[in-house]
């Protein structure tokens, strides 16, 4: 994600967490963030604020003040509930093509966010040109979703956690659509790989020394069940996302690159060359860091036209007192 910022040259930046969602991705991955932006050598100022969704009092209040701050917001919600503050743009005055959304999830699926959930339909929804900018303004990004394999695995999966436990799948989603089942079966998947590699690399025979496992998944990219996973130096999963923007003709979003780790450095981010960000600025180039009159609107060239209009404000009023004045001496004068 800072890659991504950095990337676009977005210094100043609101985390905005879902209070009331019951993933905790979103609150740890929000944390996690903010720790690593200070890290970074790029000048990131990140602010995070929790903000419970149960009322459009609490999303205005919470814009309010993250406005004085910063013109691009990472949404660590549902899609449902950013989909919702985006139908919102004209209310918390974000509609005008200035301000970036970015909505980062864990998995493609119904539980978290979805593409179909930033779908435009005019029979459904009073479409004012502000929300179209805002939806215009929108990155979705999400872990690569699940091979057709993989489906066919996770159906395997939920059919047989119903005949063994009578756990039953609900609300039709499936066991790999959940992020933590998927992590753990791929965790399962991984240890399993490596034991076998190291099964006739040992002249005692097989060798299950957890330290020299982990050390033999630095640097690699594995091939599993559910997809390809690469393991950084410290011996962390780093996941590849989807990058996706909205499509003006279709009013659906589009994949319009990708992030994967695997690469070198300089070439993780990838952009298609068949689609576009179709940005609302009136450049159609993404919105910039700072605005020219910054967050207040009255900094930059701004304090030149206050003050000149300030200055009018008070010489006008003058002007029309000594002119008064003048006319009544002259009548004074002439009666007298």
């Amino acid at each position: 994600m800072l890659d991504l910022l950095g990337y676009f040259k977005w210094f100043h930046v609101t985390v905005i967490i879902e209070g009331a969602s019951i993933v905790p991705f979103y609150k740890n991955i929000g944390g996690l963030l903010v720790e690593t932006s200070l890290q970074s050598p790029l000048p990131f100022a990140l602010e995070s604020y929790i903000m419970e969704t149960n009322s459009a009092e609490n999303i205005r209040q919470t814009f309010r003040f993250a406005k004085q701050k910063s013109r691009v917001f990472i949404f660590l919600t549902t899609g449902q509930t950013a989909a919702k503050i985006l139908f919102m743009a004209d209310q918390l005055d974000v509609a005008n093509g200035d301000y970036v959304f970015l909505n980062l999830q864990p998995l493609q699926g119904e539980t978290y966010g979805a593409t179909s959930h930033f779908a435009l339909d005019d029979n459904e929804h009073n479409i004012s040109l502000g929300i179209l900018k805002a939806f215009r303004s929108l990155l979705f990004i999400a872990y690569h979703p699940v091979t057709q394999e993989a489906r066919q695995l996770s159906s395997a999966i939920a059919r047989r956690s119903e005949q063994l436990f009578n756990v039953p799948i609900k609300n039709g989603s499936e066991p790999l659509d959940s992020f933590p089942t998927q992590a753990s079966y791929d965790i399962v998947e991984l240890f399993a790989a490596l034991t076998n590699e190291t099964a006739f690399s040992q002249e005692n025979g097989l060798d299950c020394d957890g330290f020299r496992l982990a050390r033999r998944s630095a640097n690699r990219t594995f091939d599993l069940s559910t997809g390809r996973m690469f393991v950084n130096q410290g011996q962390a999963r780093n996941l590849d996302l989807d990058i996706f923007g909205f499509n003006s003709s279709t009013s659906h979003l589009q994949a319009i690159g990708t992030y994967e780790w695997a690469k070198p450095f300089g070439r993780r981010l990838d952009w298609r060359k068949d689609a576009r960000i179709d940005w609302p600025t009136v450049d159609h180039k993404s919105p910039s860091d700072i605005p020219p009159c910054g967050f207040s609107g009255q900094e930059g060239a701004c304090v030149d036209q206050s003050s000149s209009s300030s200055s009018w404000t008070t010489i006008v009023p003058a002007a029309v007192v000594i002119i008064l004045l003048g006319l009544g001496f002259a009548f004074w004068f002439v009666v007298k």
